[in-house]
């Protein structure tokens, strides 16, 4: 019996060595996780409202003619100012085949704000018809025009 004691005793002692040997030989390594966040612009919207003029009465026009702006707002990646150009229109109001000759401009983007919420940066737009143009044009019930704009990062 004792014998099978000293057995046992030697047999724990070996797996107690070679279980220390192996927490022993585990050690220590590291990963590297990368990621990258394009640039990326996007207007909120496929339609921004519409930048009303009102009745423009040739009467009583003032010297620096009919204007007013509207936000055209979008999301960009965080800290990128996109490019916003004018790609159709900004010209011409028509009512059928009476025009009122008019400029669109846009002003100076913010800077993105990211995607956490629609629409978070804007540029202000400015749609203006001068004072000569409104005193020439003839009557019409509804003049209008589409501008088109492009977004770039």
């Amino acid at each position: 019996m004792k014998t099978n004691r000293i057995v046992l005793k030697a047999v724990a002692a070996a797996v107690l060595a070679s279980t220390a040997g192996l927490a022993a030989a585990g050690g220590t390594t590291t990963v590297d996780v990368t990621a990258s966040v394009p640039n990326v612009c996007t207007f909120s919207a496929a339609t921004m409202p519409a930048i009303a003029l009102g009745s423009m009465n040739p009467s009583t026009v003032g010297a620096g003619g009919v204007s007013n702006t509207g936000n055209i707002t979008y999301n960009c990646t965080n800290g990128l100012t996109p490019v916003i150009t004018k790609t159709g229109g900004g010209t011409t109001l028509t009512d059928g085949a009476k025009t009122i000759a008019y400029t669109f401009s846009l002003g100076t983007p913010e800077a993105g704000l990211g995607y956490a919420s629609a629409g978070s940066s804007k540029v202000v737009a400015t749609a203006t018809v001068s004072q000569a143009a409104v005193q020439g044009a003839q009557q019409g019930t509804s003049y209008s025009d589409t501008v088109t704009l492009s977004i770039n990062n």
